[in-house]
């Protein structure tokens, strides 16, 4: 049969789509503010300045004979992650940095063994809530990673706009003590225009990225099927344009699609300060295909809540929005812990399939504590995996979808050949072994109007299944496979 071999060409990013999302039972979950793991960091020792002469190197700056940044004063330069990107020629989008190289630096936090001796280093600026990096590596000092020959998730964090790295210190690390690789990249944008800083960011992310997976060290201790971004602020803008949502469609500014998971905390995405890098209906959030979590507050003006709620249901994979009332952009401590809470349980889910932490974040949860958090909004996308070891029988395709959460209703969209006769049942698991029939109702192709952007090989045509569980215990965390034989 030729046509089979074409089946496993075809895209899978779009197969499925979960429609409504039926409610479990209320779970409060109490705020998580600390990791099993003791956690390791790199070396970042600096020369020791006054507290302004520190925040301009942390901001970045720049005079008439170039950029002032941390990178000026670091005392070992050759044993902290950094990276040089080659701007594009386009002013528009890359403001002064425009055709220049330029230097990003970055620090990585990593669970480490009980028994690491490496003194913690103590960073000399104080005006920030945390400022020690933990068992911190000396010169010429590899990473001491908690168990070799593991592959870890890794987690690049992206901070706010006109802010510095220092400042999430204590969430890096709270992140890193849960089992995760984490990268802070220190962007410096004080060293550019706000619009300038649009287009270099996403650069910046991918190439640390592109460092920390060719790192002699880090490179081998990271699953780079499990790579999740997060970002605060303008960070959370920069989650999204590097995940798929670009910036002002431009070219200069490619999108990465290594990131299966992108977490935003008060996420800029546009509408304020006169700038729409998604476009002005947030249209570009339609090529954001992985999930994507968004913590928001109800009284920000930087990031209103009505353009965080315009934008999200653009976006076309798994999203969720949490509110958090009575909160304004500067979040509190109260709400800065249960938006990491929410942040922890969404890479477990994502990055590590940790089953319980799946249902526990897209049923109807709330972190307890001082601040109301709800739900606003919430779509579930079906993940599809293309699994060639699973074919029942003649069967010459399966595929194999992991659900979240409970739907009452499942769409399933697959491609078929033309010129034969073939059955295909939608086939549900809750362990990969025990596989049943799920009911099925087979609906016209064309009430998915997103199938119509999607090209097909020839001799294939869509078909759409809806289904309607009919299995008791198929709740939680559920596997589908589409079956198909003559």
């Amino acid at each position: 049969m030729p046509h089979h071999a074409n089946v496993y060409k075809i895209t899978f990013l779009a197969m499925a789509i979960l429609f409504g999302v039926h409610p479990l039972a209320a779970t409060s979950v109490a705020p998580i503010t600390s990791g099993p793991y003791p956690v390791g960091s790199t070396n970042f020792e600096v020369t020791s300045l006054s507290t302004s002469a520190m925040e301009i190197r942390l901001i970045g700056s720049y005079t008439s004979s170039g950029d002032i940044y941390i990178a000026d004063i670091l005392l070992h330069p050759a044993d902290c992650p950094s990276v040089t990107v080659d701007m594009p020629v386009n002013s528009a989008r890359f403001g002064r940095h425009s055709g220049k190289s330029v230097k990003f630096v970055a620090y990585v936090f990593y669970p480490t063994t009980d028994d690491n001796a490496r003194a913690d280093y103590v960073f000399p600026y104080t005006n920030t809530g945390d400022h020690t990096f933990p068992h911190m590596q000396k010169a010429g000092d590899d990473p001491i990673l908690r168990d070799a020959g593991v592959r870890y998730p890794l987690i690049i964090f992206s901070h706010g706009y006109n802010a510095h790295g220092l400042w999430d210190l204590s969430h890096v690390k709270l992140l890193a003590s849960q089992g995760f690789i984490v990268v802070s990249i220190q962007h410096g944008d004080g060293r550019n225009t706000f619009a300038g800083c649009f287009g270099e960011r996403p650069l910046a992310v991918s190439k640390i990225l592109d460092y920390m997976l060719a790192d002699p060290d880090f490179g081998p201790a990271i699953d780079n099927e499990r790579i999740g971004i997060s970002g605060s602020s303008f960070g959370g803008y920069t989650t999204l344009a590097v995940t798929g949502g670009g910036c002002f469609g431009s070219s200069d500014v490619p999108t990465d699609s290594r990131f299966r998971a992108g977490f935003g905390i008060v996420p800029y995405v546009g509408g304020t300060y006169g700038y729409y890098p998604f476009g002005s209906n947030y249209s570009s959030l339609g090529n954001v295909e992985c999930p994507f979590f968004a913590v928001y507050a109800n009284n920000d003006t930087s990031v209103p809540k009505s353009t965080v709620e315009a934008a999200l249901p653009q976006i076309e994979g798994t999203c969720t929005g949490v509110i958090l009332a009575g909160e304004t952009h500067s979040l509190s401590e109260s709400a800065w812990v249960e938006a990491k809470t929410y942040e922890i349980l969404f890479f477990e889910a994502w990055l590590c399939d940790d089953k319980n932490a799946m249902n526990t974040l897209y049923g109807d949860m709330n972190v307890d504590g001082g601040v109301d958090d709800r739900r606003t909004y919430q779509q579930v996308v079906a993940q599809a995996v293309i699994d060639e070891n699973s074919c029942f029988g003649n069967s010459p395709v399966s595929w194999r979808l992991r659900l979240c959460g409970i739907s009452p209703k499942l769409r399933v969209a697959f491609p078929v050949i033309s010129d034969g006769s073939y059955r295909y049942d939608v086939m549900g698991s809750n362990d990969l072994a025990d596989w049943q029939c799920l009911r099925v109702t087979v609906v016209d192709v064309e009430a998915s109007d997103r199938l119509s952007d999607l090209s097909l090989p020839e001799g294939f045509e869509w078909r759409v299944a809806e289904t309607k569980w009919s299995l008791e215990n198929l709740t939680g965390a559920t596997f589908l496979r589409i079956r198909v034989s003559e």
